[in-house]
């Protein structure tokens, strides 16, 4: 119900509903067009989910805001912010994933989540709802992650994906239909070998180029752009 944009200058704009002040500004009255997130600056990166709104930023710890009902902002309460305010951990993250009642963040290759938990989509190994970050069982090899409505996936350093939380749909990729996975487990032919003539990435331009001629597996975490 909501969009947001990130500027060539480092500030985000957003336009839509603010109900739980997912748009970052002092009014929960809805916008037809872009509106400049006051005090949100240097950011590198903005990704938005049901009602909440989330910011890395360059030199600066990531920021969220909206609602919270399940803690999901990651700052230690329930309540809803219509400011950015930072989490409680981890120091510094380069990757976001909002899902409809959490969110995760990448540090230092390592993936942390907070809020909602019954279906396991913290990867913690747990389903109680967590209001600070909290490290997830995908290991310290993370390249990438993404999060759906209850489920949270992860790109690993050997090339596999895993994913945990609702699996009902089918959605964890392992060929079970299980409402609740809080233990990462691989998507089925994640490990394949890439396609031929497919090299490894060697350097940090590899690694952020969009058009990806080599295998992305390949890229540590030192290579990959914002690390």
């Amino acid at each position: 119900n909501h969009s947001c944009a990130l500027r060539s200058n480092g500030r985000v704009s957003c336009w839509g509903t603010a109900t739980f002040g997912e748009l970052g500004l002092p009014t929960i009255n809805q916008t037809s067009v872009p509106v400049e997130v006051p005090g949100l600056h240097n950011a590198t990166s903005v990704t938005i989910g049901y009602y909440t709104t989330c910011a890395t930023r360059k030199g600066a710890a990531p920021v969220c805001f909206g609602w919270n009902a399940f803690g999901q902002l990651g700052k230690g309460d329930k309540n809803n912010s219509q400011v950015p305010v930072a989490p409680s951990d981890p120091p510094a993250a380069n990757r976001i994933a909002v899902g409809r009642e959490h969110v995760c963040w990448r540090s230092n290759g390592s993936a942390w989540c907070a809020g909602y938990a019954a279906n396991g989509q913290l990867a913690n190994g747990g389903t109680t709802d967590q209001l600070k970050p909290v490290l997830t069982l995908f290991g310290s090899e993370l390249l990438d992650l993404a999060a759906g409505q209850r489920h949270t996936c992860a790109l690993l350093g050997d090339g596999t994906v895993r994913c945990a939380g609702r699996g009902l749909e089918r959605q964890l990729g392992n060929g079970l239909s299980v409402n609740t996975v809080a233990i990462p487990v691989e998507v089925e032919g994640s490990n394949a070998a890439p396609d031929a003539g497919q090299a490894d990435c060697a350097t940090a331009a590899d690694c952020a180029d969009d058009g990806l001629a080599c295998t992305v597996a390949s890229c540590a975490p030192g290579l990959l752009p914002g690390d």
